[in-house]
């Protein structure tokens, strides 16, 4: 479980306005640090292994871009009910 929690986290990150901005070491950003330890107390996550992973992290335009674009051309409340239950 404790995997699952930290690649939908590890996920979300780079959806912040603030992962937009160009950083050579996501570790070193104040966001990324807040996210740590949140993951460190809520999640009982290693905060070192956390700081190498990104440290080792970096941002792709193009990544960013594609998961920008919904993947759907209708909108968010017509497939609302088959996903909320």
């Amino acid at each position: 479980m404790k995997r699952a929690t930290l690649a939908v986290c590890l996920a979300a990150v780079p959806l912040c306005p603030l992962a937009e901005r160009a950083s050579a070491d996501f570790s070193q950003r104040e966001d990324v640090a807040r996210f740590i330890s949140d993951m460190e107390d809520r999640h009982d996550h290693d905060a070192a292994a956390l700081q190498a992973l990104f440290s080792d992290a970096r941002s792709s335009r193009k990544i960013i871009n594609a998961i920008s674009r919904p993947a759907e051309a209708l909108p968010w409340h017509r497939y609302r009910n088959i996903f909320l239950k």
